[in-house]
């Protein structure tokens, strides 16, 4: 296969780093990239990708390979624009935020009791956090619903 090394400046509307990028006329192989940057905690939408040609660069191995995998994801650090992903620096976006009222459900049998906490830290649907209760001052910690409240453990 012939190789061709050329500089990539404009696709489009995307503009791109004026760096040497390695091109396989013959390769098929897409893989998403940002057409602008992305900063830790912005959400990546279905407008701010488009695919380009893996080239020499072997998609696998812990960069993004497929659409799905960015789509509503939250950026963990600065992502540039026209580089490949990878997937360590994608999270699912938070459900709850930092210092934000949050319920609280207790539940244990028939029983379940719900009240009122502050976050003490961010967190995503399935992770545990902290909360602190304002009445009493007491801590305490619980998973993460998608619903935005906070199971205690």
């Amino acid at each position: 296969m012939r190789r061709t090394l050329f500089r990539l400046v404009a696709v489009g509307s995307l503009c791109l780093p004026a760096g040497a990028f390695a091109y396989d006329a013959g390769s098929s192989v897409l893989f998403p990239v940002l057409k602008a940057a992305a900063y830790p905690g912005d959400i990546i939408s279905e407008e701010m990708i488009v695919f380009m040609p893996a080239g020499h660069r072997s998609p696998l191995g812990g960069i993004v390979t497929g659409k799905e995998s960015v789509v509503g994801k939250m950026a963990r650090r600065t992502l540039l624009a026209g580089q490949p992903i990878p997937q360590n620096a994608l999270r699912d976006p938070f459900v709850i935020r930092q210092g934000k009222t949050v319920s609280l459900i207790f539940q244990s049998g028939n029983i379940s009791i719900t009240g009122i906490a502050v976050a003490l830290e961010s967190g995503s649907a399935g992770e545990i956090i902290g909360a602190r209760n304002p009445d009493s001052g007491m801590t305490v910690h619980g998973v993460v619903q998608a619903d935005g409240s906070l199971r205690a453990q």
